[in-house]
């Protein structure tokens, strides 16, 4: 079974500006050892007409290192 991570979205609020331009979004989950970093998956996906997303955090569960956190970047497709 693959990990999988969920996040809730919530509109921005009246008079605040959205910096981003569309509704993709990029996302990275990796893991960070000591000084090396372990890139997990990375990907894309909308946000258009969506509360809450589900996406994988990593193809096999066994690429996950048990005892360390694993990071996840969301940012702007097109900022």
């Amino acid at each position: 079974m693959r990990p999988i991570s969920t996040a809730s979205i919530r509109p921005a609020r009246d008079g605040q500006d959205c910096p981003c331009k569309s509704a993709l979004i990029q996302y990275a989950a990796y893991q960070e050892i000591e000084e090396d970093v372990f890139k997990l998956i990375s990907g894309n996906f909308s946000i258009l007409n969506r509360e809450k997303l589900m996406f994988p955090v990593a193809v096999q569960s066994n690429l996950i290192f048990a005892d360390h956190p694993v990071t996840l970047s969301i940012s702007c497709s097109n900022p």
